[in-house]
Protein backbone atom coordinates (compact mmCIF):
# COMPACT_ATOMS: atom_id res chain seq x y z
CA UNK A 1 0.00 0.00 0.00
CA UNK A 2 1.27 3.83 -0.99
CA UNK A 3 0.97 6.87 1.22
CA UNK A 4 0.89 10.45 -0.51
CA UNK A 5 3.57 12.92 1.33
CA UNK A 6 3.07 16.38 0.58
CA UNK A 7 6.47 18.74 1.10
CA UNK A 8 5.51 22.04 2.28
CA UNK A 9 5.78 24.77 1.51
CA UNK A 10 6.42 23.46 -2.10
CA UNK A 11 2.78 21.39 -1.64
CA UNK A 12 5.21 19.08 -3.66
CA UNK A 13 3.54 15.80 -3.64
CA UNK A 14 5.29 11.64 -3.38
CA UNK A 15 3.95 7.91 -2.74
CA UNK A 16 6.14 6.19 -0.16
CA UNK A 17 4.98 2.76 0.23
CA UNK A 18 3.88 1.43 3.54
CA UNK A 19 6.91 1.44 6.63
CA UNK A 20 9.54 2.93 4.33
CA UNK A 21 11.63 5.96 5.83
CA UNK A 22 10.35 8.94 4.61
CA UNK A 23 14.05 10.12 3.50
CA UNK A 24 14.42 6.36 1.76
CA UNK A 25 10.96 7.19 -0.50
CA UNK A 26 12.09 10.87 -0.90
CA UNK A 27 15.59 9.74 -2.75
CA UNK A 28 13.44 7.53 -4.59
CA UNK A 29 11.41 10.24 -6.12
CA UNK A 30 14.44 12.15 -7.00
CA UNK A 31 13.92 14.37 -3.95
CA UNK A 32 16.99 16.17 -2.56
CA UNK A 33 16.83 16.11 1.23
CA UNK A 34 19.40 18.08 3.68
CA UNK A 35 21.61 15.48 5.06
CA UNK A 36 24.81 14.95 5.70
CA UNK A 37 25.40 10.92 7.34
CA UNK A 38 23.35 9.48 4.58
CA UNK A 39 20.59 8.14 6.39
CA UNK A 40 22.31 6.66 8.93
CA UNK A 41 20.54 8.45 11.87
CA UNK A 42 24.30 10.58 12.59
CA UNK A 43 23.52 13.83 11.99
CA UNK A 44 20.46 15.28 13.07
CA UNK A 45 20.53 17.53 9.37
CA UNK A 46 17.52 15.82 7.72
CA UNK A 47 15.10 16.93 10.31
CA UNK A 48 11.38 18.43 9.40
CA UNK A 49 8.31 18.98 10.72
CA UNK A 50 5.36 16.41 10.59
CA UNK A 51 2.34 18.66 10.58
CA UNK A 52 -0.35 16.35 9.71
CA UNK A 53 -0.30 12.32 9.45
CA UNK A 54 2.37 11.11 12.32
CA UNK A 55 1.59 7.38 12.70
CA UNK A 56 2.31 5.84 16.26
CA UNK A 57 5.92 5.85 15.40
CA UNK A 58 7.17 7.56 18.44
CA UNK A 59 11.01 8.31 18.03
CA UNK A 60 14.07 5.81 19.38
CA UNK A 61 16.60 6.41 21.87
CA UNK A 62 18.72 7.76 19.18
CA UNK A 63 16.40 9.75 17.35
CA UNK A 64 15.89 11.79 20.92
CA UNK A 65 18.90 12.81 21.38
CA UNK A 66 20.11 14.03 17.86
CA UNK A 67 16.62 15.67 18.23
CA UNK A 68 17.99 18.03 21.28
CA UNK A 69 20.09 19.71 18.56
CA UNK A 70 17.38 20.76 16.63
CA UNK A 71 15.93 24.48 16.78
CA UNK A 72 13.39 24.47 19.54
CA UNK A 73 10.93 26.32 17.41
CA UNK A 74 8.79 25.12 15.26
CA UNK A 75 6.60 26.70 12.02
CA UNK A 76 3.53 24.82 12.31
CA UNK A 77 3.24 23.34 15.67
CA UNK A 78 4.13 19.77 14.37
CA UNK A 79 6.65 17.35 15.73
CA UNK A 80 9.89 17.24 14.26
CA UNK A 81 11.22 14.34 13.24
CA UNK A 82 14.64 12.95 11.55
CA UNK A 83 13.69 11.98 7.90
CA UNK A 84 15.34 9.06 7.90
CA UNK A 85 14.01 7.65 11.08
CA UNK A 86 9.88 8.20 10.63
CA UNK A 87 8.02 5.62 8.90
CA UNK A 88 5.27 6.65 6.41
CA UNK A 89 2.23 4.97 7.57
CA UNK A 90 -0.14 6.96 6.32
CA UNK A 91 -0.83 10.41 4.25
CA UNK A 92 1.44 12.87 5.68
CA UNK A 93 2.66 16.58 5.61
CA UNK A 94 5.75 17.48 6.42
CA UNK A 95 7.55 21.39 6.19
CA UNK A 96 11.16 21.26 5.68
CA UNK A 97 12.46 24.40 3.73
CA UNK A 98 16.23 23.68 1.76
CA UNK A 99 14.64 19.99 0.11
CA UNK A 100 14.76 19.99 -3.75
CA UNK A 101 12.18 18.94 -5.67
CA UNK A 102 12.05 17.33 -9.26
CA UNK A 103 9.55 19.56 -11.32
CA UNK A 104 6.32 18.48 -10.63
CA UNK A 105 4.41 18.38 -13.75
CA UNK A 106 0.73 20.27 -14.08
CA UNK A 107 -2.07 18.32 -13.48
CA UNK A 108 -3.57 18.96 -16.73
CA UNK A 109 -0.70 17.37 -18.97
CA UNK A 110 -1.39 13.56 -17.08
Amino acid sequence: MAYQVTLLPSGFTFEAEAGERLSAAALRHGIRWPRVCGGVSECGVCYGEVVGGLADDPPAPAERLLLQRVPAATVMEGEIRLACQVCVNRDMEVYRFGVRTPKQAPADSQ
